[in-house]
């Protein structure tokens, strides 16, 4: 089998899982597998305020709706490969949205939720470069122990340092639609 068979195979098993995964979750999140397998956005009929968290009713009644949840797949809160992510929902398949976080783009904030509090920081540019353009196509480590990002499909390349800056950027030329793997 051609590694891109292989690689588009993984992906779709891996978005599978994911819409399983959020299909039987109980909170009303709309998922764009297409765009990113890291960020769902609330759905029509969100939110449900008995199942709200005393904090998160708080934020909600503060800042209202947000714009994106970012799923948190792991403790350190890094974005996920669908590749990776496959095998991470093999292992645990939770019945409920994954540790997240809210986005309120206007506002550049995003919203952490930690037991019975919850801390404000402005969205990382990582974040941002992810609502904007999907889950990268590749992922590596940088040097320094941040991250490097490619966009095939767009033609971007972004380096991060390890608290989610962008420290270099560049284009090439865009290879159109390109599965995310």
């Amino acid at each position: 089998m051609k590694t891109t068979t292989i690689r588009k195979w993984a992906g779709f098993m891996a978005a599978a899982c994911l819409v399983l995964t959020l299909a039987a979750c109980d909170q009303d999140v709309t998922l764009n597998i297409d765009h990113s397998v890291n960020l769902v956005q609330p759905g029509p009929k969100w939110p449900n305020k008995k199942k709200l968290k005393p904090t998160e009713l708080e934020v909600y009644t503060k800042y209202g709706i947000p714009d994106h949840f970012r799923l948190l797949w792991n403790a350190q809160g890094t974005v996920q490969a669908r590749v990776d992510l496959e095998k991470e929902l093999k292992i645990r398949k939770p019945k409920d949205l994954p540790p997240h976080t809210w986005i309120y783009l206007k506002d550049n904030r995003e919203v952490f939720f930690e037991g019975r509090s919850y801390r404000e920081h402005p969205i990382s540019d990582q974040t941002l470069i992810l609502i904007k353009y999907g889950d990268p196509e590749d992922i590596k480590d940088a040097p320094g122990g941040g991250k490097q990002w490619m966009f095939f499909g767009a033609g971007k390349l972004y380096k991060f340092t390890p608290d989610g800056k962008i420290y270099e950027q560049k284009d090439f030329p865009a290879m159109g639609k390109y599965i995310k793997s």
